[in-house]
């Protein structure tokens, strides 16, 4: 606003200050420097004046304008000052990265003790006591897996702990929910958004082929995962892409790249962010293959995330990917880290190829 006038008037006791050429008052974290010139309130038309003119208060007696504010009063013939303001814009406050680190901390361990009573409740539900004897839990997990009840029993308890963790820490932020999770339009046209998701694949394909010049084999866990999707791939399709690809596609988005990512950046080199945030989202996996196998991946929607300044780019590609993962396990084998040029694999890399290539000029350009 810089120096100018403000009017109509300004007196003790809670007070409001107003703009010459504004009906807004000015804001609360707005700090004035005042110098009173002219007549105020009390003095005599006749009466001398002193010419001097009031120190400016030091930067002690500064105070913040947030009394409670009340119309500016109506000016009077013997009563009227003309006032000199200075706004001095306060230096904003540096976001707190304490609360990003605590939650990231916090929501892995909550997230197994979640989902480990919940299975542990199913197990004693559906076999009683007995199933903790030796061997028996492991046969009982295997086959309650494959019903759609250990289906969601086995997916959506974790899924639910990064949901309420990334909200309910979003709300108690003092920037609103959806801009505090990356969730708006962002700055990127929305066709971009096409291409990071045809890109997607190729990540998972060639972090695949990486990790086959050393592990041969699937670990114990994947193959579990992959027994399980094939399944439910025949008859259960659409509740098997919902709970597999749709709900970890938006739920873990929201908490890495949305509520742990966006504030690191706002304080840390986004690239320092986007790994930071994929290692936290990597360690979610649990089981150490998969985790190696998913890093290339949050690196990338990290990525996406960062470039379109909106979390929701990131969801739809994670969400893509977990679909080509689910139509993998339905037309193909995975039994091994290898890729296999089959038909649908070699279309993917027709199609995911170009797009990656392009996607790299679109993070280039301005």
């Amino acid at each position: 606003m810089g120096n100018g006038p403000v009017g109509p008037a300004c007196r003790a006791g809670p007070v409001e200050y107003w703009a010459a050429d504004s009906e807004v008052p000015l804001g609360k974290r707005d700090l004035l420097r005042l110098r009173h010139t002219g007549r105020s309130h009390g003095m005599q038309e006749n009466g001398n004046k002193n010419d001097e003119e009031p120190a400016l208060p030091q930067p002690d007696d500064r105070e913040l304008l947030a009394d409670a504010y009340e119309s500016p009063p109506e000016s009077t013939a013997d009563s009227q000052e003309i006032v000199l303001a200075e706004v001095i814009e306060l230096a904003p406050r540096k976001p707190r990265i304490w609360t990003v680190l605590c939650v990231g901390i916090l929501t892995l361990p909550m997230a197994m003790l979640v989902g480990g009573s919940v299975v542990a409740f199913a197990a004693i539900a559906d076999a009683g006591m007995e199933v903790f004897q030796k061997d028996a839990f492991s046969k009982w997990f295997e086959e309650y897996s494959q019903t759609r009840l250990g289906l969601a029993v086995l997916v959506l308890p974790g899924q639910a702990v990064f949901l309420v963790m990334a909200v309910g820490a979003a709300l108690l932020s003092p920037q609103p929910a959806s801009r505090r999770l990356g969730l708006h339009r962002g700055v990127l046209p929305l066709w971009t958004w096409v291409v990071f998701i045809l890109a997607t694949p190729i990540v998972a394909i060639l972090s695949s082929q990486v990790l086959s010049l050393f592990v041969d084999e699937l670990s114990d866990s994947l193959k579990m995962m992959e027994q399980m999707m094939q399944a439910h791939a025949d008859g259960f399709l659409v509740g098997l892409i919902l709970m597999v690809a749709v709900v970890p596609g938006v739920v873990e988005e929201l908490m890495f790249r949305g509520y742990v990512q966006t504030r690191l950046a706002e304080r840390w080199h986004p690239g320092l962010a986007i790994l930071i945030s994929a290692i936290v989202f990597s360690a979610a996996h649990l089981d150490p293959l998969h985790m190696l196998g998913v890093l290339p991946l949050g690196l990338w929607l990290g990525a996406v995330a960062w470039r379109a300044d909106s979390v929701l780019p990131a969801m739809l590609c994670h969400a893509g990917n977990n679909v080509i993962a689910v139509a993998g396990t339905k037309y193909g084998q995975m039994q091994t880290m290898d890729v296999a040029l089959d038909p649908m694999t070699t279309a993917a890399l027709a199609i995911s190829l170009p797009a990656f290539l392009f996607s790299l000029y679109i993070f280039r350009s301005n």
